[in-house]
């Protein structure tokens, strides 16, 4: 009788703390925007929802406004190295590779000529990109077969839906001179949800009949991956979205290391200066500085470290970009190893750097940008 009594306040008591936390979140006390804003940060922080947030709070009775503590840690992938490979689809892929986003025609070439000249057998490109064709062109004079390149390229909203990207791809076989693909990625979710199924359907066809050899997505978030996984569409071979100590995306990470997807961190050159926006910048330059090694290759050996696939990225118009497509090749950040504490410095550098506030428009207009705050990873249509 004493142990029903005891249950039965018990359960009044946590109902009246969950309800009294729920009407102080609703309160005017917290109309304020800058105060809403720290709650769902705290919330975002601790990958907690409403519900836990105020549950936790009851739970241990105190004030749910105090961080929680996670329910589980999460774990990256395995540690890669630079001069090794990944299955992706069943596709070996270099660890290390070189994007050509923002790269200009002409320069495209010259920057893809010198990558594969130290030892970069991935190039990465997309039909937005409008350097398809110099790609090409530069590994025709590399001299390399084609089954020593890893070329992949991506599909914009324009060329999605039903029948669209069959077409497309054709168009970027042309323009790269080849017969096929290693990976074609969906440059960006931002299309309705029927499309994006659409397409995702067509690719395992254009899969099948070996025109491509692996398929992904790029710039997709939890939301949209979970998408695929509920029409019982194959998860994708692979991820691209820009990951870095900035913006860790653990919860992206986290379901691709779940379900079998790599994940392709893209470290732009925007990240590796002070003009990037980030707060924490100054600590990663410190970190860089401390071991002698430029702040992208740190972003390089970071990304690698926690198991990411890379694709760096320069132009050829100075020197310095020049020398940066050297340093940041497989065997230039091949030595590169952080230490466990080296390696917790970076991770703490995590400030949610979104797309917005970034200023990187990697598969979608400016106009698509909805203020600092926006990132293609949560912004889609139904």
């Amino acid at each position: 009788v004493k142990m029903s009594r005891w249950l039965a306040s018990s359960r009044f008591f946590l109902f009246f703390l969950i309800s009294t936390c729920d009407a102080y979140l609703k309160s005017p006390l917290l109309t304020s925007r800058k105060t809403r804003t720290r709650h769902v940060a705290i919330m975002r922080m601790n990958e907690a929802t409403r519900r836990q947030f105020l549950q936790a709070g009851a739970l241990v009775g105190v004030s749910p406004l105090l961080p929680l503590q996670q329910a589980a840690a999460l774990s990256w992938p395995q540690p890669l190295a630079a001069l090794g490979s990944k299955d992706v689809g069943g596709v070996k892929l270099p660890c290390v590779g070189f994007g050509t986003y923002n790269t200009k025609t002409g320069i495209a070439r010259q920057a893809v000529e010198i990558a594969l000249s130290q030892g970069v057998r991935h190039i990465d490109t997309a039909a937005a990109y409008g350097n398809e064709a110099d790609i090409g062109q530069a590994c025709k004079s590399s001299g390399l077969r084609r089954n020593e390149i890893f070329l992949s390229s991506k599909v914009d909203n324009r060329q999605l839906g039903k029948g669209k990207v069959r077409e497309a791809l054709l168009r970027s076989l042309d323009q790269l001179d080849t017969d096929y693909l290693d990976i074609l990625y969906i440059h960006s979710p931002l299309s309705s949800r029927q499309v994006r199924l659409e397409s995702w359907y067509e690719m395992q066809q254009l899969k099948e009949e070996k025109l491509v050899r692996a398929v992904g997505v790029s710039n997709f978030g939890v939301k949209q991956l979970e998408e695929l996984r509920k029409e019982n569409l194959p998860a994708p071979s692979i991820n691209q979205v820009e990951v870095s100590p900035f913006n860790q995306r653990r919860r992206i990470v986290d379901w691709c290391e779940a379900h079998g997807c790599a994940v392709m961190s893209s470290s732009w050159s925007r990240l590796s200066n002070k003009e990037t926006g980030a707060k924490n910048w100054p600590k990663l330059k410190e970190i860089a500085k401390s071991k002698d090694i430029t702040a992208a290759q740190t972003l390089i050996a970071w990304s690698l470290h926690r198991g990411l696939l890379c694709i760096p990225r320069s132009g050829t118009e100075t020197e310095k970009e020049v020398t940066a497509i050297k340093e940041n090749s497989p065997a230039g950040v091949a030595a590169i190893k952080f230490t466990e504490d080296e390696l917790k410095q970076l991770d703490s550098l995590d400030e949610m750097l979104t797309s917005g506030a970034l200023g990187r428009t990697d598969g979608w207009s400016q106009e698509d940008v909805r203020g600092p705050a926006w990132d293609p990873t949560e912004a889609t249509e139904g």
